[in-house]
């Protein structure tokens, strides 16, 4: 069962706790197991939209939508290609966790960009409270240009060194 949301809007940063921890990580396991997660979010969105147009008599649609993350490669800045009723692309980027509506989430400047150039197109598909053992989420939808309906906070930088020209 998967379950839409009105997107938040009024999430502010304080309320989002820093995560501050000493105990030691392991940093592969968590990837994978991250890596993991995100998957089954794909096959779990995927599933709703093919699901969604063939209940509205799309099967023609419903048969040309694409895992184009693991068809393709995961460099397009989106998961899934899909449709609307009217035929129109949708290009479905999902970020998935098993906590709340407030969890904070990652994204590329890759995924950043595609939103800003297929703005008409790009969908980002929040999945949260996300449950792969019962088949149970919720989710939300931000259309368009990522850089305008969220908050954007640079967590890594790419460094060169400088050059003494």
């Amino acid at each position: 069962m998967i379950e839409l949301v009105p997107t938040p809007s009024n999430i502010s940063k304080n309320e989002v706790p820093r995560i501050i921890s000493t105990s030691t990580t392991d940093y592969i396991q968590k990837e994978i197991r991250n890596k993991h997660l995100g998957l089954l979010g794909e096959l779990f969105i995927l599933k709703n939209e093919i699901e969604f147009l063939n209940n509205n008599g799309k099967a023609d649609l419903a048969a040309k939508v694409q895992h184009v993350s693991v068809e393709i490669g995961d460099g397009l800045g989106y998961d899934i290609l899909s449709f609307d009723l009217n035929g129109n692309e949708k290009k479905i980027e999902v970020k998935t966790t098993r906590s709340d509506i407030t969890r904070p989430f990652y994204l590329t400047r890759n995924e950043i960009d595609v939103s800003i150039l297929f703005s008409n197109n790009y969908y980002l598909y929040r999945l949260f409270d996300f449950d792969y053992s019962i088949n149970k989420g919720k989710y939300y939808i931000i259309e368009g240009n990522l850089t305008n309906s969220l908050k954007l906070e640079a967590l890594l930088f790419l460094a060169y060194p400088k050059t003494n020209i």
